[in-house]
């Protein structure tokens, strides 16, 4: 971040100067090199924040998928137990043997 500022500054045309811990400004192209590199700072604020919603839209995104996808493997265990019911249902039906059927699957 700071060697961004430093970029920044450097092409325009803001110079520091380390000798009374100042800094000497010169104009580029007629603009206040402090108040382009403000302005340049309160649009790459706005960049940030654009790209940190669309980061977290992505994020949303895919938690939401993830989401979907544990609730279909949920959906298809349950379905699996549906039919397994409906299969000892049926076997009960069948009388003793559909009985020790359900038993053996017991223990």
């Amino acid at each position: 971040m700071l060697e961004s500022k430093l970029n920044r500054l450097s092409s325009i045309g803001v110079n520091m100067d380390a000798s009374n811990g100042g800094h000497s400004e010169s104009k580029a192209n007629g603009v206040n090199g402090l108040d382009e590199l403000h302005s340049s700072e309160a649009d790459n604020g706005e960049t940030e924040m654009k790209k940190d919603e669309k980061e977290n839209s992505c994020l949303d995104l895919i938690s939401i998928e993830n989401e979907v996808l544990n609730l279909n493997e949920r959906l298809e265990a349950l379905k699996s137990d549906r039919n397994f019911l409906e299969h000892a249902v049926n076997s009960l039906k069948n009388g003793d043997e559909g009985l020790r059927f359900i038993e053996e699957i017991a223990h």
